[in-house]
């Protein structure tokens, strides 16, 4: 079975838990967000969906897709992880 290769971008205080502002990581074909929020989870402590931390799949929260968390990860998908914008 083939993977997929996303983009993982990390922003603000969530680059200070990675080490890092960007990655590309595989997984295999098949895998959705779910598997996606459990590797952060195991690999950096940062779970998402939280309170404190928007998620976005190509430029949109993941519970605005469709499949919601079974939404299935595609070839260069952008996932970026943030803090939630605040502004007044």
């Amino acid at each position: 079975m083939e993977n997929v290769t996303v983009t993982l971008k990390y922003l603000v205080n969530i680059s200070d838990k990675t080490g890092k502002g960007r990655e590309d990581v595989s997984f295999r074909q098949g895998t959705d967000l779910n598997t996606l929020a459990i590797w952060l989870k195991d690999a950096y402590a940062i779970e998402v969906p939280a309170r404190g931390v928007m998620t976005l799949l190509n430029g949109h929260g993941w519970n605005q897709h469709p499949d919601k968390m079974e939404t299935k990860l595609k070839n260069g998908d952008v996932i970026i992880i943030m803090p939630p914008i605040s502004g007044g």
